[in-house]
């Protein structure tokens, strides 16, 4: 945390390199996986992760929830894993309210923001919302340009009853390094944290919250 912080302030990448650990969303330490998961890719964008969960699950899971609102994104994302079973996308925008927003394509990164006029609209509604109640959520990643405190308030009722394994990214502001841990632990006081940083820059700090 220490570094990230010191890195995040100084502009120096050197403090972001002592402490650059691979295996995003999937470290052995923190993260445990059986073949009875129930994956939910928020933020699922072209696959990337979920294909990840794939291989490291050996394809054991029970099933897959993939939110991804951009629309191309979505079609590259339908193309990648049409070939495996129970896995379904969601074309949404994790949120705490049902809604729909303005987005803006940042073509340099090749990721999209909310922006006040934008290229397209996307539907946004809650994870409670969009995912049956009774189903057994186990893990919940979020990757999700900064919307990531809207979204978990919006998964709040899984969250609660499933206590599911969670990755958030933390990176996108720097109000989320507290106000995250803070509201999961609101949820759920019972979770151990761990912050870990996945890239030699300023950006993939993760929070894992498991029991």
């Amino acid at each position: 945390m220490e570094n990230v912080l010191k890195g995040r302030i100084s502009g120096n990448l050197q403090f972001f390199q002592e402490v650059f650990v691979q295996e995003q969303y999937f470290p052995k330490e923190i993260i445990k996986l059986g073949s009875e998961e129930v994956f939910c890719d928020v933020g699922a964008f072209n696959g990337d992760t979920t294909k990840e969960f794939l291989e490291v699950t050996k394809g054991n899971y029970e099933k897959i929830y993939c939110f991804e609102p951009d629309k191309k994104a979505c079609m590259d994302l339908i193309n990648s894993i049409k070939s495996k079973n129970h896995i379904e996308i969601i074309q949404k925008g994790a949120w705490d309210v049902r809604d729909s927003l303005y987005m803006e394509e940042d073509s340099k990164h090749g990721t999209s923001k909310v922006a006040d006029v934008g290229n397209y609209i996307i539907d946004l509604a809650p994870i409670d919302e969009c995912i049956q109640e009774g189903e057994k959520i186990t893990y919940i990643k979020m990757d999700i340009e900064g919307a990531e405190v809207r979204a978990l308030q919006g998964a709040k009722r899984i969250i609660c009853e499933n206590k599911p394994k969670l990755a958030i990214c933390v990176y996108h502001k720097n109000e989320d390094f507290l106000d995250i841990p803070k509201l999961i632990l609101s949820f759920v006081p019972e979770y151990k944290l761990y912050l870990r940083h996945h890239n030699v820059s300023g950006t993939e700090t993760v929070l894992y919250a498991v029991l």
